[in-house]
C-alpha cells in the first residue's frame, strides 16, 4: 500500500500559513481589534439603516396611500357584530340545569311510613 505524501505536504503548508496568520494577528493585537471593531460598527450601521430608517420611509409611503372605506361593507360587518353581541347577551338571561348537581330530595319522600 502506497501512501500519498503530497496530501500531507499540502496540509502541512496550510497549517504553516494558518500559524503565520495567527502569529501576525497576535503581534498586531491592537490593530486587529480596532479593525474588527470598525467592521462591526459598519455592519451594525448598515443593519440599522436597513431595518429602521428604510422601514420608516416605507411606512410613511403606506400612510400616504389612504385606503377608502367602503361603507356598505362596513355596515354589514357592524350589523353582524351587533347581532353576535345580542346573541351573546341573550345567553346571560338563560338558566341552564347543572348536570353535576344532585337533585334536592323533599322530606315527603324521606318520611318513614
Amino acid at each position: 500500500m502506497k501512501i500519498n505524501f503530497n496530501i500531507i505536504k499540502k496540509i502541512s503548508k496550510k497549517e504553516k500559513t494558518i500559524k503565520r496568520i495567527s502569529v501576525v494577528i497576535a503581534q498586531h493585537f491592537l490593530l486587529t481589534n480596532l479593525f474588527l471593531f470598525i467592521i462591526s460598527i459598519l455592519l451594525g450601521g448598515i443593519l440599522f439603516y436597513q431595518y429602521a430608517i428604510l422601514a420608516q420611509e416605507a411606512e410613511q409611503e403606506f400612510i400616504k396611500k389612504q385606503s377608502l372605506l367602503k361603507e356598505d361593507i362596513y355596515n354589514d360587518v357592524l350589523r353582524s357584530w351587533q347581532e353576535q353581541q345580542l346573541r351573546f347577551n341573550e345567553t346571560d338571561l338563560q338558566e341552564y340545569n347543572d348536570p353535576f348537581k344532585k337533585p334536592i330530595q323533599t322530606q315527603e319522600k324521606n318520611a318513614p311510613k
